[in-house]
């Protein structure tokens, strides 16, 4: 029996990080899924007063996760060691994705793969003594291209 299109978008808090093949649960957000193609303005001396518009540079930002401190246990300082070899000169570059995933979890609905990333930034937590909220800290990943691929199937 076929299926109806879907018209329903998906939520967004269905996905996954994965980093070198590596699922990575436990991140609360992820960003700057932005791919961009900057303009040319190219105008000749016969042209009419409104430039062309050619391609420029293709440029992607920056990929920021966030997730809840959990201290140092097993993988609570992994963004940091990540981070501290870039400072001390050995950048470690690696492949990952962010994946949206269906209601039921069970299946990859698209994608974002992003290649040759390293981390280039780590913030802390904010402390407020009359506070009531997790400490966060966010990592940035720089890297050298963003893919989307769609998967197949229901």
């Amino acid at each position: 029996m076929a299926t109806a299109p879907r018209t329903d978008p998906y939520p967004s808090f269905n996905y996954l990080i994965e980093i070198s093949g590596i699922t990575s649960g436990g991140f609360s957000e992820a960003s700057g899924l932005d791919v961009e193609v900057q303009p040319i303005d190219y105008r000749e001396g016969k042209d009419d007063f409104i430039p062309r518009k050619l391609p420029g540079l293709k440029k992607v930002s920056n990929i920021v996760l966030k997730r809840g401190i959990i201290g140092a246990s097993p993988g609570g300082l992994d963004l940091y060691n990540w981070l501290y070899s870039a400072m001390s000169g050995a950048v470690i570059r690696q492949d990952g994705a962010i994946i949206l995933l269906d209601e039921t979890r069970q299946r990859q609905v698209l994608r974002w793969s992003f290649t040759r990333g390293w981390a280039t930034k780590l913030t802390g937590p904010s402390f407020k003594a009359d506070g009531n909220a997790i400490a966060i800290e966010s990592l940035e990943i720089a890297h050298e291209s963003l893919t989307i691929q769609a998967s197949a199937g229901p």
